[in-house]
């Protein structure tokens, strides 16, 4: 009897060394897919677009295409160091509409520096296939203004507001 019970417990213990050597394959490979994904925008758990940029609003991340995530996040990631967050709100002008290059979109871009000030633009009017462009162009306009205002400098304390609606 006793041979039987140690081949039970033998059998056991040679089970729960599979399982957890499974497991940690697993976790392993979950935490490598990264290396499968090197094609400049992050992996898996790097960022897609930068940790700073938000979608808010009716139209989400999701219905951008990759080439317009990228765009946007290149250039934001050209300011990453002033930055804390940049907000786009974007809904479109028909409900609706499908997502096309003429289709009528609402945009709104709210800015917060990182020294606490914030950049906010009015409603502006575009087609969907401008947005970026659009959105890109009053950001660095918004951002340039604002540092001539405070000497050259985007990083600056205090809770000043800036809305800039040329």
């Amino acid at each position: 009897m006793n041979t039987a019970r140690q081949k039970t417990k033998t059998i056991h213990i040679i089970r729960n060394i599979a399982l957890v050597v499974i497991a940690l394959g697993g976790v392993a490979f979950f935490f490598t897919l990264d290396l499968f994904e090197d094609n400049g925008e992050g992996g898996l758990f790097g960022p897609k677009m930068s940790s700073k940029l938000h979608f808010v609003g009716q139209v989400k991340s999701t219905e951008f295409s990759n080439e317009q995530l990228k765009q946007i996040s290149s250039f934001i990631g050209k300011y990453e160091e002033a930055l804390e967050r940049v907000e786009i709100s974007v809904s479109k002008d028909d409900s609706y509409a499908e997502l096309k290059p003429g289709t009528q979109v609402l945009f709104e871009i709210h800015i917060r520096l990182v020294g606490g000030a914030r950049l906010e633009t009015p409603v502006r009017r575009t087609t969907w296939g401008q947005l970026i462009p659009m959105a890109t162009r009053k950001i660095d306009k918004d951002l340039k203004a604002y540092a001539a205002m405070h000497g050259g400098k985007l990083r600056t304390s205090g809770g000043n507001v800036l809305i800039n609606s040329m």
